[in-house]
């Protein structure tokens, strides 16, 4: 074992007194009978695992389920994968010490693994904004992919013309695997220019790109493996992907009107205004925005104040879920293949939630949606049935509250119907990486 591996380990700490605490809920008190929502009291200590590791900056963002149980979490700065066995202990068995650094200065935006195992990985970094790794399932770098294991960027376009200081950076936001074993990912492609007073974003376009199953950019999508949305004078700004049953593609993302103040004499910024709307954008398998979805390729998911479509599902038939969110609202939509808002679910096709600042979302066996995000200062999940009414018998009128003094950022459900959130815990003036696992529906 290396040195900086024994660092890592000393730096588990097993927080007895304040894991109890947090594995304790606010929304299921004893019973007799464990009640969907419960604690599942064999996952790590009463249903919660708590690491403070002082090699990251960051909690657990990012969560992936392998088909053996196993459980892969994501952190940043540096962007380090760490792998849970069933029962939440660390497994020592996945690269070194149960840890795969990914990259020293950077953090993992998604996690996805593929049928056969192996683990694709999207990397915020600062140049070109994002990387791709893939590992096989124990975590060794799969050098068939790209170029010893990281696949290749496409050509990103340039923004802004000849002034662009820094012409062309994507900023990773979501992850997908197509059944032909692509990669399609979406972001946020800007540009920084320089003027006299200062230099300041100068164009924000919703980017997808798409990679060959040996991880180079797919030529047939897009121009040359990169496909983006210009939004006029708005900005757009890319979060999600889903693949739906049809072949198509579904991006989560915003438009947003643009800002600019001047922060004195040489500096001048331009940024989102509160005027930010939530939407979803169709395209085809080409990379085309696809005109039979929505107006024109593009559905509003919700107009308003600091609205972004964060994280999207897509079901059997097509359609797609969408959490849409600002920091102090939380909605639920479901929509056609085609764009249309399915007003048979909750009320009207919408469905206002408890949460503040949702960030992620899946689909459980029963065709039910989990949603996790904040509630106060704590972690939060919801669940709805099928139909998008409030599911009543989850947990206390269908929300678990964690007392994780932090956000939920990403959930996953097991095959037999468990669901695992992960969570940045804040204490005192550090952060842990926080992860519990509730029972689902019976």
């Amino acid at each position: 074992m290396s040195e900086a591996s024994r660092q890592r380990s000393r730096g588990l700490v097993a927080l007895g007194v304040t894991l109890l605490a947090l594995a304790m809920t606010t929304a299921s008190p004893p019973a007799a009978v464990a009640r969907s929502g419960d604690l599942d009291r064999s996952f790590g200590y009463l249903g919660a695992v708590v690491v403070q590791d002082p090699v990251t900056a960051n909690g657990w963002d990012r969560i992936a389920l392998q088909d053996d149980g196993k459980i892969l979490t994501g952190t940043g700065y540096p962007a380090i994968l760490r792998r849970l066995l069933p029962d939440g202990s660390v497994d020592r068995a996945f690269g070194e010490d149960g840890i795969v650094a990914i990259e020293e200065h950077g953090a993992i935006a998604d996690i996805a693994v593929q049928r056969d195992g192996r683990i694709v990985v999207l990397t915020a970094v600062f140049r070109p904004g994002y990387v791709v790794d893939r590992l096989t399932a124990d975590g060794v770098r799969d050098r068939t992919f790209g170029e010893e294991g990281r696949a290749r960027s496409p050509q990103l376009p340039e923004l802004c013309g000849p002034g662009a200081i820094d012409p062309s950076r994507l900023a990773p936001g979501g992850l997908a695997l197509q059944r032909d074993g692509k990669t399609v990912l979406a972001g946020t492609l800007t540009a920084i220019t320089f003027g006299g007073r200062g230099s300041w974003i100068c164009d924000s376009d919703v980017a997808v790109v798409r990679l060959t199953p040996n991880g180079v950019p797919d030529r047939r999508f897009g121009r040359g493996g990169i496909a983006t949305v210009d939004f006029g004078e708005r900005w757009g700004i890319g979060n999600a992907v889903a693949l739906p049953a049809n072949g198509h593609l579904v991006i989560g993302g915003s438009s947003c009107a643009v800002e600019g103040f001047s922060g004195g004499m040489h500096t001048y910024t331009r940024t989102c205004s509160p005027d930010q709307t939530g939407m979803i954008l169709g395209l085809t398998p080409g990379g085309e925005l696809d005109p039979s979805f929505g107006t024109v390729g593009i559905a509003t998911t919700e107009p308003g104040v600091d609205y972004q479509t964060r994280s999207l599902a897509s079901l059997p038939n097509g359609s797609v879920v969408a959490v849409t969110s600002s920091h102090h609202r939380s909605t639920v939509s479901r929509w056609s293949a085609r764009g249309v808002l399915d007003r048979s679910f909750g009320d009207g096709g919408n469905v206002e939630l408890p949460l503040r600042a949702a960030q992620a979302v899946a689909l459980d066996r029963r065709g039910g949606t989990i949603v996790v995000g904040g509630l106060g200062d704590w972690s939060g999940i919801a669940r709805l049935q099928p139909d998008g009414r409030i599911d009543g018998r989850f947990g206390f009128a269908g929300v678990v509250a964690t007392l994780f003094d932090g956000f939920a950022t990403d959930v996953a459900v097991q095959r037999d119907g468990r669901i695992v959130v992960v969570s940045e815990l804040v204490l005192g003036h550090s952060f842990a990486s926080a992860a519990v696992r509730l029972l689902g529906p019976r």
